[in-house]
């Protein structure tokens, strides 16, 4: 009836207290359990004290001494009820099971991106002409949003001028827009990471902070406030179109090996999209242009048959008269009484 419940000394270390923080907790230590694991937590409870055979068992979160929350697989059997089956004592174990919810949760989150990643590459498949910038768009804010990224930019390079621009900048909230700033930026500047994405390989840049202070590289990452990057080559057939970098400006990240790899998904999506868009400009300018012959063919016969017609109306017209003259004599051949 008094609902305290003791901790081992064990349990309150589990938790971040010391063993003299809390001898005992009150209203069954329900204190402790996130706001949102309670309703289900006291309802378990409840189950348990009024059933006598079916054991008490839940995965709930409790607050550490320093504010966190760790995940704990909490078991307990009542081991003494009174004459009427009310329970009376009830022992129990906590087991810490943090590490297994997150690695539940990061499959959950790689789950929801590869299902993102899948309809926007369906989506990319059919895009009308119009609606491509937007449809670039909308894969950048959903990839950011789904990573947790601060800006996530696509940049081509111009191998023939040494030059590389930003051309699609997706910014989290908060975050202030920096494409204007990245515009034909000397490749000069940064040859080891314009070599690394030739190679066709991902760019893992932990701490900006970490590079030397006299590198271009960080100087530039530094003016526009990126803390932390990855970036990703775009690839055709062998040839490094540009990148793709998700950044983090607000604090320094490590980028998991399983993101990088989803994220390499996305550039190959966005590479093969570029690269059917290029065909499909070459396309439609080879068909312009095809047009344009035609149309030009047409223009040149109808010249030639108005030329010829005019041609022919000119030479007529002489004829004519050179005929008349021809008609005359020879009437007054077949006439010569008459100039007798």
């Amino acid at each position: 009836s008094s609902d305290l419940l003791y901790f081992s000394s064990r349990c309150m270390e589990q938790l971040g207290f010391a063993s003299h923080d809390y001898a005992t907790i009150s209203d069954g230590g329900f204190q402790l359990v996130h706001p949102a694991d309670l309703p289900q937590s006291k309802v378990n409870l409840k189950a348990h004290l009024d059933d006598q055979i079916a054991p008490y068992m839940q995965e709930l979160r409790l607050r550490c001494k320093d504010g966190s929350w760790k995940w704990i697989l909490t078991r307990g059997l009542v081991i003494s009820r009174d004459a009427t089956g009310k329970a009376l004592r009830m022992i129990g174990t906590h087991k810490d099971i943090s590490a297994r919810k997150q690695i539940e949760a990061e499959l959950a989150r790689h789950a929801v991106i590869e299902h993102s990643l899948m309809l926007l590459a369906t989506k990319f498949v059919n895009v009308p002409r119009e609606q491509e910038d937007t449809t670039i768009d909308e894969l950048l804010a959903t990839m950011g949003r789904l990573i947790d990224a601060d800006l996530v930019h696509i940049f081509a390079y111009d191998f023939g001028h040494g030059l590389s621009s930003s051309t699609y900048e997706w910014c989290g909230p908060g975050i202030p827009p920096q494409i204007e700033q990245l515009q034909a930026l000397t490749m000069a500047a940064y040859p080891d990471w314009v070599a690394t994405h030739q190679r066709g390989e991902a760019l893992h840049i932990p701490s900006v902070a970490s590079l030397p202070a006299e590198s271009p590289l960080r100087q530039i990452l530094e003016a526009t406030g990126v803390r932390s990057l990855v970036s990703l080559p775009l690839m055709n057939n062998g040839t490094c179109l540009g990148f793709v970098a998700f950044d983090a400006t607000r604090d320094e990240r490590v980028w998991q090996p399983e993101d990088i790899a989803l994220l390499g998904v996305l550039a190959e999506l966005y590479s093969n999209f570029e690269a059917r868009r290029a065909t499909d400009r070459q396309t439609c300018e080879l068909q312009h242009g095809l047009s344009t012959a035609r149309d030009e063919a047409q223009a040149a016969a109808q010249s030639k048959g108005l030329f010829l017609a005019n041609m022919s109306h000119e030479i007529r017209t002489p004829l004519n008269a050179i005929l008349g003259y021809v008609q005359i004599m020879e009437r007054e051949n077949q006439n010569p009484t008459n100039e007798a």
